[in-house]
Formats: structure tokens, sequence, C-alpha cells
């Protein structure tokens, strides 16, 4: 068995969200993490926005949104599913 003590991401911009998910031999399906894009909103055109907050670009994500004080616990055979969601169009 493991513990899962630490999740992130990594999303590009129309990015919604990332999911880890746990999957058991049983098919029973656990959410183990979600992490959410943060989009920049400095739009200062026609001079350079700041640094770190351009509008519409992918500037932070969020950590897991779960408790690691109390990590889930992974067993071997489990399937580990990561699922992005972006905005289409």
């Amino acid at each position: 068995d493991a513990r899962l003590v630490f999740g992130k991401g990594h999303l590009h911009i129309g990015a919604i969200d990332m999911t880890l998910v746990r999957v058991d031999d049983r098919r029973n399906r656990r959410l183990l993490c979600r992490v959410v894009a943060r989009y920049g909103t400095n739009d200062t055109w026609p001079d350079p926005p700041t640094p770190g907050d351009e509008a519409g670009y992918v500037v932070g994500i969020s950590n897991c949104d779960r408790d690691f004080r109390r990590p889930p616990t992974v067993k071997r055979g489990d399937v580990l599913v990561v699922q992005a969601r972006y905005r289409a169009g």
C-alpha cells in the first residue's frame, strides 16, 4: 500500500480542472485529488501586463482540495485515472 501525500497538475489555456481518481478491484471510484486552473485578470493594454497575472492565461493551479493530514491509501491493483477538463470552442 502507498499513501498519497501531495498532488498537483499541469494545465494550459482553456483548462477548467484536473482530477485524480482511484478505481479499486470492485470498480468503486474515489476522488483523490482535484486541482483548479486560475486565470490572470490583468489587462493593461497597450502597456505590458503585470508579470504573473496575464489576462486569459493560466497563471496558477490550486493545490489538491483535500486534507492530507489523513492521506488516502492506494493499494496494489488499484487503477489511477487522471482527467483534465478543458473548455471547447
